[in-house]
């Protein structure tokens, strides 16, 4: 029975739909034009004017005026500024990580002075071999637990995956793996 009344009503809605979409002449009987988006007339953007209906004389609005141009020349200013301290600070980051980079080259140039060829090839796979990911997983968004991503799954208690579990927590009260 529902099936039948659902069928009805989106018949009865097909057929009172389908002749205004296909109605393709205006009520003065011209064709429409089809338009696209590149064709759509731009609209003009009405910006607010704070000083409509004040009636101002020619004194006040090139005051206003003037004032208008000292803000925009003011705050051109300050965004140079901002934009140059943006760069000053990307600058000053990539030389502390040349420097970075130079002190750890000079330290392995060190050891490498005092280690045998073999004890100094030893050392180097030592070095990768047993170095930690510094990265947090935070910053990948994704989590990362003893050296395996998680994929989005939750770790559980014991370091595994959830996959899909529910908290063995109580409502209200924190987990116990959490800090």
């Amino acid at each position: 029975m529902k099936k039948k009344i659902l069928g009805i009503a989106l018949a009865t809605m097909t057929f009172i739909a389908l002749p205004s979409v296909a109605d393709n002449t205006s009520k003065a009987g011209e064709a429409k034009t089809d338009t696209t988006c590149c064709q759509m007339p731009q609209k003009q953007v009405q910006r607010f004017n704070p000083y409509e209906g004040l009636n101002l004389t020619e004194s006040q609005q090139a005051q206003l005026k003037q004032l208008d141009e000292k803000r925009k020349a003011e705050r051109t200013e300050k965004m140079k500024q901002a934009k140059e301290e943006r760069k000053a600070a990307r600058d000053k980051a990539k030389s502390a990580r040349h420097d970075l980079k130079a002190a750890k080259k000079a330290k392995l140039d060190e050891i490498k002075a005092i280690l045998s060829t073999e004890q100094y090839v030893q050392y180097l796979e030592n070095l990768v071999l047993n170095s930690t990911n510094k990265v947090s997983a935070s910053m990948h968004g994704k989590h990362v637990i003893k050296g395996k991503k998680m994929h989005g799954k939750r770790a559980g208690v014991d370091g595994k995956a959830m996959r899909g579990k529910k908290s063995s927590a109580a409502p209200g009260k924190p987990r116990a793996d959490r800090k």
